[in-house]
């Protein structure tokens, strides 16, 4: 956990977020997903991106720390990006 103070001194609990997508294997695509965070200020701490067997899709771990509500906008926007197959969010794992 990370604290941060935000509007009127109120406590921001930041918390370990792991993002799992799995995306069509397109040119472009890491461009897009990383384009998400970076519009909404929020860090990557961590990307790993490896493709299938056959090398269609990829799947992308992203670790990044924030709070709940924005980790879960972020998981709306990366959905709505074409070449996402599937998304999953994992808040607080180590």
């Amino acid at each position: 956990y990370r604290n941060g103070l935000t509007g009127k001194g109120a406590l921001l609990m930041e918390q370990k977020q792991t993002i799992t997508l799995i995306v069509k294997n397109h040119p472009g695509v890491l461009l897009r997903i990383t384009g998400l965070f970076t519009r909404r200020g929020f860090n990557i701490d961590s990307l790993t991106a490896f493709p299938d067997e056959k090398k269609e899709f990829t799947t992308m771990t992203i670790i990044t720390y924030g709070d709940d509500a924005t980790a879960k906008q972020i998981i709306r926007q990366v959905n709505k990006v074409q070449e996402v197959v599937a998304s999953d969010l994992n808040a607080g794992e180590a």
